[in-house]
């Protein structure tokens, strides 16, 4: 599971970035666990690139035996997530944040030598948009944007055959270093601070998580139905995916805390 964690922080949708002159902690390292800034920006005035919630997402469990843990800093961001595996492998991983730039360094422990450790480091412009990421030599993520959506993701060595679909608001259909296939969508809005779909935990940076809820989703090994519990708020509690392919059918529960 190297790197799904953060791997990409690619998933799907734009927020608009506008100019935050009030901002309250543009270091924004302090950690205080869910108690977010009412309006983060970074130290260049503009909106940090990511989105956050008034409740920050705390634990996800799934019944196959994998577990996340969250940790925040004073604006909402994520700079520590813990994943157990349900081989009982660990990965840690710890965020760090400059003005245009956000480091991840994670180290995965599988219990049988020494633990592996490495490192990658998002760039992004001014307007808030995620544009590399070297993976190392020779290989650098690179990002493209139409219209302000991201249209493409890419290694220098390959790239898309078609542009990735977007509809009000969600990516229809189109490929993600997270996710990739046929989308549909529920009504409601995704609140939830995090992308948390197939346990791969990441921030929701600016361009690129769909905003609704995914109802299903499809490609040519694979779908997946989704069902949600909410609470009165509009988070989810509990969901079911129900996973059909071409090695057979499973369902998997998830569960999920929030700090208060």
């Amino acid at each position: 599971m190297i790197f799904m964690l953060l791997c990409a922080a690619m998933a799907t949708a734009f927020t608009a970035c506008e100019k935050d002159p009030a901002a309250d902690d543009p270091a924004g390292q302090e950690g205080n666990n869910g108690n977010v800034n009412e309006n983060p920006g970074g130290s260049d005035g503009y909106l940090v690139p990511w989105e956050t919630s008034e409740r920050l997402l705390k634990t996800v469990e799934c019944s196959s035996g994998e577990k996340a843990e969250i940790e925040y800093d004073g604006m909402g961001r994520p700079v520590r997530i813990d994943i157990t595996t349900s081989y009982g492998s660990t990965q840690e991983s710890n965020l760090t944040y400059e003005v245009n730039a956000m480091t991840i360094t994670s180290v995965e422990d599988y219990g049988d030598g020494e633990p592996y450790e490495a490192m990658l480091t998002y760039t992004w412009n001014n307007e808030g948009y995620m544009i590399d990421c070297p993976i190392g030599e020779p290989y650098v993520s690179r990002f493209e944007y139409k219209d302000n959506y991201l249209v493409r993701c890419y290694e220098d060595t390959s790239i898309q055959d078609a542009d990735n679909i977007w509809q009000d608001g969600n990516l229809m259909a189109g490929y993600t270093l997270l996710m990739d296939g046929n989308f549909t969508y529920l009504g409601q809005k995704n609140k939830v601070n995090m992308y948390f779909y197939d346990m791969v935990m990441s921030p929701k940076l600016n361009g690129h998580v769909s905003e609704n809820y995914i109802k299903s989703r499809s490609d040519n090994w694979s779908s997946s139905e989704y069902e949600y519990v909410f609470d009165d708020e509009g988070y989810v509690t509990s969901m079911t995916e129900h996973e059909t392919s071409k090695a057979g059918s499973r369902d998997l529960e998830y569960s999920f805390t929030y700090y208060e």
